[in-house]
């Protein structure tokens, strides 16, 4: 076992910092006093967590009275292949918390052991002092709740984005949310929707700025960068045509990651965009893409699709500021999750005492937009 005991309880933490720790422990998972508590984390040269947001975690478990418990393992660990660590760690613990890339990985896998089991988005430390890790929780799942209430039985979505995308999405016997395949692993804060089909999708996916593994499996050479526009032409959930000036690089990297996972490389399996307006990413995307894509898709700017396989493939396409309607309701306008606006949201901003007010404009995820950044 590659396991270390730690207590910080000399360690400061930032009253603003200590409200989102508490939405996180408290709010979000009910951490009780005596309850064993794992931290799983990268190794120490990894540099995707602000080094700071693992020790106030643990003074924050520290004072609750709980135990908490130092799990070091790599990123990049197969989900299919769990370290042996990891699966102790998740049979003895009562919450497991991941501040490591792991976390994702295994967020369609139904893994053994009593551990509840949380993927934590805040990267930085700065994140914890933000309406991103401090809006209640409770406000978040309500509010998620309230937006697949308001899609069931939707028979038609629509998206399209400044870069080309027009796409139709017809779901025949209307959206049952109830059989939505929800993730096996929490996201705190709330980051986004399930999954929904595009196996009858049709129409242009315009995809700029870089492709992207899905994050399920690792595999060789998964980022592609992109130089201008890359045009999917989509006839019922699949690619028929790569269109664009990188087209044929384009074309020959899905057969080539087909080929690796003996899948095929023309799916488009499902798609979603972020509901969570206070995401951030500080920097430039591109000069780090796995640690912006790991967050950046939490934010309304930013819908994704799964291709190349099934459930949920291993390639990802990005499209920005999008506008998406359900049976010509739009619910996101130009990259703005608009849906947070509506009239039957008043509700929950009262009972949970938010305002409004800050979810109004967009945050810079590192990505050029339609509009600057506020």
């Amino acid at each position: 076992m590659h396991e270390r005991r730690y207590s910080f309880r000399m360690t400061r933490i930032p009253a603003l910092a200590a409200e989102a720790l508490e939405n996180l422990l408290g709010a979000a998972l009910g951490v009780a006093k005596g309850d064993d508590v794992a931290v799983l984390v990268e190794p120490a040269d990894a540099h995707h967590y602000d080094p700071r947001v693992a020790p106030w975690l643990i003074a924050a478990i520290d004072a609750r009275g709980a135990k908490a418990r130092i799990v070091e393992t790599a990123p990049d660990a197969d989900p299919d292949d769990m370290p042996e660590n990891v699966s102790q760690a998740l049979a003895r613990a009562d919450h497991a918390i991941f501040l490591s890339r792991l976390g994702d990985r295994i967020r369609f896998k139904k893994l053994a052991g009593k551990a509840s089991r949380t993927m934590c988005y805040l990267l930085d430390a700065a994140d914890l002092e933000t309406p991103f890790a401090r809006v209640p929780y409770g406000f978040q799942q309500d509010a998620h709740r309230a937006f697949l209430n308001a899609i069931a039985g939707a028979r038609k979505a629509t998206l399209v984005c400044p870069a080309g995308s027009a796409l139709q999405f017809d779901f025949a016997d209307g959206l049952d949310v109830s059989r939505f395949a929800n993730f096996t692993v929490l996201n705190f804060p709330v980051m986004i929707f399930p999954a929904l089909s595009a196996r009858a999708a049709s129409g242009t996916l315009a995809l700029t700025h870089a492709l992207t593994s899905t994050y399920t499996h690792p595999y060789p050479d998964d980022v592609q960068p992109l130089d201008g526009t890359v045009e999917l032409s989509i006839a019922n959930g699949a690619i028929a045509k790569f269109g664009g000036d990188q087209a044929e690089r384009i074309e020959r990297h899905f057969a080539r990651v087909g080929a690796h996972f003996g899948v095929d490389p023309l799916t488009v399996d499902s798609w979603h965009a972020g509901i969570n307006p206070g995401t951030t990413f500080r920097g430039k995307a591109l000069d780090d893409i796995h640690r912006w894509a790991s967050v950046a898709f939490g934010s309304p700017r930013y819908a994704h699709f799964h291709m190349c396989g099934r459930g949920p493939g291993e390639i990802c396409g990005q499209v920005f500021d999008p506008t998406i309607a359900f049976d010509g309701h739009e619910f996101w306008r130009d990259g703005e999750f608009v849906f947070l606006a509506a009239p039957e949201m008043a509700p929950l901003y009262e009972r949970y005492g938010v305002d409004p007010a800050i979810f109004k404009g967009r945050a810079d995820i590192g990505v050029p937009g339609l509009r600057p950044a506020v």
